[in-house]
């Protein structure tokens, strides 16, 4: 990963689902490539045209559906509480008085997953 970024790799590029590199991290729960691609300025609020979500959509949908997900559920707490404190919004885009999507991502969440947004919307 550090080689491509280094190597200018388009971090808005497309893949799976129409989700960036920052989505396909975000929902195989990896940490380790969410600070590189966070420090190397990864979009955090982009969706993806498949699903309508973000990187931190991806990541909650992840802590209930994805592989392994029950045994994993440490690894998709530490990137939600990443991509809040990188500044993710719980908003849609042009949304910022509406609460929809963070609705929407509560539901989706597994209960531990659901905890650290709570704690994580601004009161």
């Amino acid at each position: 990963m550090t080689l491509l970024i280094g190597a200018g790799a388009d971090l808005e590029a497309r893949g799976l689902d129409d989700g960036t590199p920052l989505h396909q991290a975000a929902w195989f729960g990896q940490p380790d490539n969410a600070n590189l691609l966070i420090d190397a300025g990864a979009p955090l609020d982009l969706l993806d045209a498949t699903h309508e979500s973000s990187p931190i959509g991806w990541a909650v949908h992840g802590s209930r559906y994805s592989g392994g997900a029950a045994a994993r559920q440490d690894v998709y707490i530490a990137w939600v509480r990443l991509l809040l404190a990188a500044g993710s919004s719980l908003h849609y885009p042009g949304e910022p008085e509406t609460d929809r999507y963070v609705q929407r991502l509560l539901k989706d969440a597994s209960p531990r997953v659901c905890e650290v947004l709570h704690n994580g919307r601004p009161r």
